[in-house]
């Protein structure tokens, strides 16, 4: 064989091996291309079965939560009326069962046992033991025992206004006996009332069961003497113990508290006090103008003041005064006797 014939056949075996390579190239481009739609369609159908499943177990979940969160609520509160329950009879138990020093420890009991329940107290009749002064027993009824006593229409005396009739006879009572040594016990105990318990809401209004602690006591007087307002240092505490009803008092009984508290001090200086008050006033007013007038043993006999706004009153409406004399204080027996007058309001 010459060399062109070999240079043709090694062409020819040369051009053979690329058509081959071509082949297996365009036969693997051909399965890549046909593996990728099957993976894409694999992967979808996967996607949608993942999202039908989790919509399933959605679906569960939400009516699982429907049938059983009523019988839970219901089951829960059947729990809590069982151990309301209970602890209303285990502490019924112990008030029997216990033994109080004295008086107002059994009375202090009782009336927090009354608060628990929703009914005040009041002390009632007592007995005591022979020849002496020492107490036998003593009754405390609920607040609404007894009926009000009819008016006397014949005595002619008319009345400014009438009270509400609030007792209705009611029965529940507890009767406290007391043994040699001055220990108090139960003795009779009637728990049944004829009337509607007050509600939670409204227990702190209950009259026995509000009292002001000297804890907060001492914080309303401290407060009020900074010149605070009562109903603002009401509100503080209200706010420390998280509304007024945990305060253990009404609004009315503080002002009630700063008001004794401000007649004892008067009672204690009386006239030191009431000039004081005047030279106070003075100091916060330049217009507030006082006098006093004292006898032969220095005594007060008469005083008078007058503030600026009333000054500046007289002056534009000075035309008409009433000197109104039918004021007359008890405890002193003072004439109080204001100048009164008339603007254009």
């Amino acid at each position: 064989m010459n060399c062109s014939a070999k240079r043709e056949v090694e062409e020819g075996m040369e051009e053979g091996v690329h058509e081959s390579e071509r082949m297996h190239e365009s036969k693997g481009l051909v399965h890549e291309s046909e593996s990728e739609p099957n993976l894409a369609g694999n992967s979808s159908g996967f996607n949608i079965s993942l999202r039908y499943g989790c919509a399933m177990v959605a679906l569960w979940l939400r009516y699982s939560y429907a049938m059983v969160a009523p019988l839970l609520r219901y089951g829960c509160a059947i729990v809590a009326l069982l151990l309301r329950y209970c602890c209303a009879l285990l502490a019924l138990y112990f008030f029997f069962q216990a033994v109080y020093k004295d008086e107002t420890e059994a009375y202090e009991c009782f009336c927090t046992y009354a608060h628990d329940n929703g009914f005040s107290v009041r002390k009632d009749h007592h007995s005591f033991w022979p020849n002496s002064r020492k107490i036998k027993s003593k009754d405390f009824v609920c607040s609404k025992a007894g009926f009000k006593k009819s008016d006397d229409h014949t005595s002619g005396k008319r009345k400014r206004f009438t009270r509400p009739v609030v007792r209705t006879g009611c029965s529940a009572m507890v009767r406290f006996v007391t043994d040699e040594d001055g220990y108090w016990h139960v003795k009779r105990f009637i728990e049944s009332h004829n009337y509607e318990l007050a509600s939670p809401a409204d227990r702190h209004l209950l009259r026995s069961c509000r009292n002001i602690i000297e804890e907060k006591a001492s914080v309303l007087k401290s407060m009020t003497d900074a010149g605070i307002r009562t109903v603002d240092a009401y509100a503080y505490l209200a706010e420390e113990v998280g509304g007024c009803e945990n305060v253990g008092f009404s609004k009315r009984d503080a002002y009630n508290f700063i008001q004794k508290e401000k007649r004892a001090r008067i009672e204690i200086g009386d006239t030191n006090s009431l000039i004081q008050l005047f030279k106070d006033r003075q100091v916060e007013d330049h217009m507030f103008a006082w006098d006093v007038q004292y006898d032969d043993e220095d005594r007060l006999l008469n005083f008078f003041w007058v503030d600026g706004r009333s000054r500046i009153d007289y002056e534009f409406f000075g035309d008409v005064l009433i000197f109104d004399t039918s004021y007359r204080l008890n405890k002193y027996n003072f004439v109080c006797a204001p100048f009164v007058g008339v603007n254009n309001h």
